[in-house]
């Protein structure tokens, strides 16, 4: 699914970063679009150049990724969302938080479960629960 991403974003001139296992976050160079994570108080992800992206999760003594983002023009995005979720199909699930961003998660990871499988490792009832977010 990595290299699928990054091949995508090659392909349509996107920034891509990826939040990998041990709360790192990587890109193939950074750009304008890397330094917005700057406002939301995310370190700058670290350059680790195409190949080192596409290294990403290959279990070869590289940490795993759980989120990538595609960073770009809102009117580009907009325009190549239908697409890129035709390439993740079952693989992936695609995500807007915010405008010049599409998330692509693992499938069916989202907001609601992350707090649903924490809920059940803690044992709380949802009744007893209050969520606050974007």
């Amino acid at each position: 699914a990595v290299k699928l991403i990054n091949a995508f974003a090659d392909r349509h001139r996107l920034t891509v970063i990826a939040y990998t296992t041990g709360d790192g976050i990587a890109c193939a160079q950074t750009d304008q679009y890397t330094d917005i994570l700057r406002v939301y108080n995310e370190p700058v992800p670290a350059s680790i150049g195409r190949a080192g992206m596409n290294l990403l999760g290959s279990g070869r003594g590289q940490p795993d990724v759980y989120k990538m983002i595609l960073l770009g023009p809102e009117p580009k995005l907009a325009g190549l969302r239908a697409e890129l979720e035709a390439v993740a199909a079952d693989k992936m699930a695609v995500t807007k938080a915010m405008d010049g961003m599409l998330e692509i998660l693992p499938p069916g990871a989202s907001k609601a479960s992350g707090v649903a499988h924490a809920m059940e490792l803690l044992g709380v009832d949802a009744s007893s629960c209050l969520a606050m977010g974007d």
